[in-house]
């Protein structure tokens, strides 16, 4: 097996991590192999595409929203579905649980009265 088979079946583990496994050979810990997939991951983009570096400039003036599911498995509550909101300004996120992504309002109502 080649350096990056074991790269890649070991989840893209680090090269100096290797040396915990003890099947793999120790001349793997000390690859300089450059993984494009973990140049990828490592990667970071600008939030706004023009980069002009516009922030809100108070709490509550922007809040972001998405929905996540259905989840292959159900919380203790038997809910699916997960709704988040992050405040722009501050960074502040809240999670809740819904059971159907018909139930988002109603998450919505709970966070605007909690967040006010």
């Amino acid at each position: 097996m080649t350096e990056m088979d074991w790269h890649s079946r070991y989840r893209h583990l680090s090269f100096p991590a290797f040396l915990k496994v003890p099947e793999v050979l120790k001349s793997l810990c000390l690859s300089r192999i450059q993984c494009e997939e973990c140049i990828l991951a490592k990667s970071t983009k600008l939030i706004s595409p023009a980069g002009d570096g516009i922030r809100t400039t108070k709490v509550g003036e922007l809040i972001h929203s998405d929905i996540c599911g259905p989840m292959p498995v159900e919380s203790f509550q038997k809910k699916r579905y997960i709704i988040t909101f992050i405040d722009d300004f501050l960074r502040f996120a809240i999670t809740a649980g819904i059971w159907q992504k018909s139930d988002a309002p109603e998450a919505i109502r709970n966070f605007t009265a909690l967040f006010e």
